[in-house]
């Protein structure tokens, strides 16, 4: 019976473990699927490294050596995820470069910004507002959030892309003001030649 306890316990605190791995790559904008797969393999690798050492007989083992040959995937599976983790914590986090973005906005409510390579629309529902990105004054961020103005208005917009935490909003509403003050793309010229 007490075997059975510590099992359940090494699976909860793997399990634990991979959902803060899961959580980790969430929050920084990338795949929760793919960076809880490689801690599985990780996982997956220590086991078959420790256990694949060649061991005559687990009596020629003394007490201590046995136990530490039992425990050493563990130790390695639970630091390897640690060091996961906190690495992934540390990576910038990722948005992406979409020219439609989900926002939010005291006034308005939720609603999208999308980003033509002439105009700028917003929509409020069944509102919508669009404006040349020529008439774009200033895009800025301020704290997590945009501040947008243009010829004919402002507004203050929250950007809701995920992940949804402090830094992310921030570098969304970075990358939300390059994006809206970044020269718009050439339009192509046909040139005939004879």
């Amino acid at each position: 019976m007490v075997a059975w306890i510590g099992v359940i316990v090494i699976v909860a605190a793997w399990a634990a473990g991979l959902a803060w791995i899961a959580n980790a790559a969430a929050s920084r904008g990338r795949s929760q699927v793919v960076w809880t797969t490689v801690a599985v393999l990780i996982s997956a690798v220590w086991f078959f490294v420790i256990w694949g050492l060649p061991i005559t007989s687990p009596r020629d083992m003394e007490l201590a050596g046995a136990f530490a040959w039992v425990l050493a995937p563990l130790v390695g599976i639970f630091l390897s995820l640690l060091a996961l983790g906190r690495w992934l914590r540390r990576q910038p986090v990722n948005v992406p470069n979409v020219r439609a973005w989900p926002v939010s906005c005291r006034v308005n409510g939720n609603g999208k910004l999308e980003i033509t390579d002439d105009t700028v629309r917003l929509t409020w529902g069944d509102r919508t507002q669009e404006f040349p990105r020529r008439d774009v004054r200033s895009a800025a961020q301020d704290g997590e959030c945009l501040r947008l103005a243009w010829t004919d208005g402002e507004l203050v917009l929250l950007p809701m892309l995920p992940p949804q935490n402090r830094e992310a909003r921030i570098e969304q509403s970075q990358t939300l003001a390059r994006l809206l003050l970044a020269p718009s793309l050439p339009t192509a010229i046909q040139v005939n030649r004879r």
